[in-house]
């Protein structure tokens, strides 16, 4: 072979070589996590990204991040699609599903919202966080208080933990079993009994109180 050729085989291989970025820290991302926990909704994909940097300290490009695989550690409770430096996940099991014997509400308090880990990895770098499946609960729901005062219908959207209705300005969280909402001077505390029904206390700005029942209609 020719010095010639030498050089061509050795330039070719330098740009054909491997694009990988040099990553050194992998970060997972997303604006739903709280407290170091991240919420996945039941049978609702949410997307979650890393930020990463190389060993500079500089942030890589995140669409150079193809090299970024993802794994569920407990495929029955979280599912995950890989797309380089994101993923989609979707929670799969509920804490309903969780329940086989339950007869009060202190069962329901007692049962924890199903887990998993959930890493992201690229090389020998990767981050992992636990993530805990909610209650799907965004939806139309049909609200009413015991004082015949508030009766309500809300189209619920839902973030992680998070309940909104932006034309109306509810907005609510999930934690388990409870079921937090503020809507027009009202704030209802309570719990779902089942994924479409909740009930709970309520107090008002005005001082009135009172108990409220809840329906998922669609």
């Amino acid at each position: 072979m020719t010095c010639l050729s030498v050089l061509t085989v050795a330039l070719l291989s330098s740009a054909c070589g491997d694009d990988t970025p040099d990553i050194t820290e992998l970060t997972i991302r997303s604006d739903d996590i709280h407290e170091g926990v991240l919420p996945a909704i039941k049978d609702l994909g949410t997307l979650v990204s890393v930020s990463a940097k190389d060993s500079s300290g500089q942030e890589v490009d995140e669409r150079t991040l193809g090299c970024v695989t993802w794994m569920s550690s407990d495929k029955t409770v979280l599912d995950v699609k890989s797309l380089g430096g994101s993923a989609m996940i979707k929670g799969r099991e509920d804490l309903f599903d969780a329940l086989t014997d339950v007869t009060t509400l202190e069962d329901l308090l007692q049962t924890p919202e199903p887990s998993a880990t959930l890493t992201a990895s690229c090389g020998e770098t990767s981050d992992e966080i636990e993530v805990r499946v909610v209650l799907n609960a965004g939806g139309l729901w049909q609200i009413v208080l015991d004082d015949g005062a508030y009766e309500i219908e809300l189209d619920l959207a839902q973030s992680g933990r998070r309940l909104f209705h932006e034309m109306t300005g509810a907005e609510g969280t999930i934690d388990g079993t409870r079921f937090i909402l503020n809507q027009f001077g009202y704030e209802l505390d309570g719990h779902f009994l089942g994924r479409d029904t909740a009930s709970g206390t309520y107090s008002s700005s005005g001082g009135s109180t009172g108990t409220w029942t809840a329906q998922k209609t669609d």
